[in-house]
This record gives C-alpha cells, sequence and structure tokens, in this order.
C-alpha cells in the first residue's frame, strides 16, 4: 500500500518542482583580455617536503653571519720561510655585485687638463669651420701682425688673397639645403605599443606569532631566586653523586683486600 502524503497546513503553498533542465542565468562575462597577467598565483614546487604540525611548531634557530657561502675554505699558499704548502688562515670574504666606472675627473690631473685641451681644440676648429663656411678670413695669431716690417700690408693682402682661395675651395656642407615641398613627402607608420605591466614574485611568508611579557623588579627578583636555588640544588646534586661514588670506591677496595686475604689464607699449609 502506497504511503499517504502528509496534509498541508492551512494556508501554505504547494512547493514548485525545480526543472533539472532549467538552468541559472549567468552573470554577463568581464572583457577578456589575452594578455592580462593574474593578480595571485601560487605555485607549490613539485620536491616541496610535507610536515607535520610538531615539526611545523619546532623553533628552529638561524644565525646570520656576513661570510661569502661560495668563498672557498682550502686555499694553499707555499711558504718560502717554512718549505713548506699552507692553508690560508683569513679568506677574503668580499664579494662584488656590482662596479660602474664614473665619469668625473679631479681638475688638476693629467687627464682632466688634457681633456681641457681637446675642448679647447675642438671649439677651435668649429670655430674656423664656421667662419670659413660664413666667407669670414681666418682668425690671425697675436704673433703674426707686424712680421713682415715694411712689406706688412703687402704680406697682409697676400694673406686674404690666400684665405679667399682656401674658402673658395673648400667644399661646402650642403647637407642641411632645404627641399621642394611639393617634390619630396615623409611617410611613417607605427604599430600599437604594447602596454608595460608590472610583474612581481614573492614567497609566502610563514605565519607569525604574537608574544608579550612584562619585565618589572618583582619578576627579575624572582627569576635570580629561582635561578640561585637551581644552581644550589645542581651543586648539592654533583656534591652527592661525588660522594657516592667515592663510597662506591672505598666499598670495591675493602671487598678486593678481603678477597686477598681470604685468598692468602687458603695458600697457607695447614699442620698435621
Amino acid at each position: 500500500m502506497p504511503p499517504r502524503k502528509a496534509p498541508e497546513k492551512d494556508g501554505a503553498k504547494p512547493k514548485a518542482k525545480k526543472d533539472k533542465g532549467e538552468k541559472k542565468p549567468s552573470a554577463p562575462a568581464a572583457d577578456f583580455d589575452a594578455f592580462e597577467e593574474a593578480k595571485t598565483v601560487i605555485i607549490v614546487p613539485a620536491n616541496q617536503l610535507e610536515l607535520t604540525q610538531k615539526e611545523m611548531d619546532e623553533e628552529i634557530t638561524k644565525q646570520l653571519t656576513a661570510n661569502n657561502p661560495n668563498a672557498p675554505a682550502n686555499i694553499a699558499r707555499y711558504n718560502t720561510k717554512e718549505r713548506e704548502y699552507k692553508f690560508e688562515p683569513m679568506i677574503d670574504q668580499l664579494v662584488m655585485h656590482f662596479a660602474s666606472d664614473g665619469y668625473l675627473l679631479h681638475r688638476e690631473s693629467d687627464a682632466a687638463k688634457q681633456q681641457l685641451q681637446l675642448e679647447a681644440m675642438e671649439a677651435e676648429a668649429i670655430e674656423e669651420y664656421e667662419r670659413a663656411v660664413a666667407g669670414l678670413p681666418k682668425k690671425r695669431a697675436p704673433g703674426e701682425e707686424g712680421e713682415g716690417g715694411e712689406g706688412g700690408d703687402d704680406g697682409g693682402d697676400a694673406a686674404d688673397d690666400d684665405d679667399d682661395d682656401a674658402v673658395a675651395r673648400e667644399p661646402v656642407d650642403d647637407s642641411k639645403a632645404l627641399r621642394n615641398q611639393f617634390n619630396f613627402s615623409e611617410r611613417a607608420a607605427q604599430t600599437v605599443n604594447n602596454p608595460t605591466r608590472e610583474r612581481q614574485s614573492a614567497t609566502e611568508p610563514p605565519p607569525s606569532q604574537q608574544f608579550t611579557a612584562s619585565a618589572t623588579q618583582w619578576e627579575m627578583y624572582d627569576a635570580y631566586m629561582e635561578d640561585q636555588l637551581r644552581v644550589a640544588i645542581q651543586r648539592d646534586m654533583m656534591k652527592k653523586q661525588k660522594q657516592r661514588e667515592k663510597e662506591a670506591e672505598e666499598a670495591e677496595e675493602a671487598r678486593g683486600s678481603r678477597e686477598e686475604a681470604r685468598s692468602r689464607c687458603n695458600r697457607r699449609p695447614r699442620r698435621a
């Protein structure tokens, strides 16, 4: 006989059956970027150790030193005084991570004076080139004037003619000549710049624990008294242990002497 349904309460609405084939409307998908990196990615190494809770709670003291772990510890050098190889007692622990040569020079050094001289020669060459392009005569040195005596004027005119001939023979740089805009055009193309993205990696820090304590005068006094009591008890235990060891040695010596005396008595011949 099939079981009867429980009567519904007054005013209770009948429950609608869920349609298994009906799917819930999904939220609209956000814009997907193929180049977008995941915000947080936890990577577990394949050879990671699985520790128990007891091993994880164990406190391990680490001591940080400034020694180079890759520095050799077996450097041997020949000692000419003792005529034998000996290990170096002191190993250089310096590690150079980055070195960059600077460009600053001392003003009174030879390198700085040479650099200033080269800069002066370069400035003089540029000035002569600009004067030659502009068609101006060359700049004379202070000692060149009046060397010709009476024929100084004639010499000056001849020098001017030579300068004009040199300017005429020197080729003019026409690389900066203006181009005809009607016969010249520039074209350029540029792709979309890939935006820069920052990416960082960090290990997961171990869980931290908070520890609080107070250091007052009476707590320090109690700690010192407990330490003194512990030292006194330890001293008494050491004395008792030494006394027991001494008593055991004395008992062993007495037992040995008794056995020796007994053996002597057994060795004596008996009289008839």
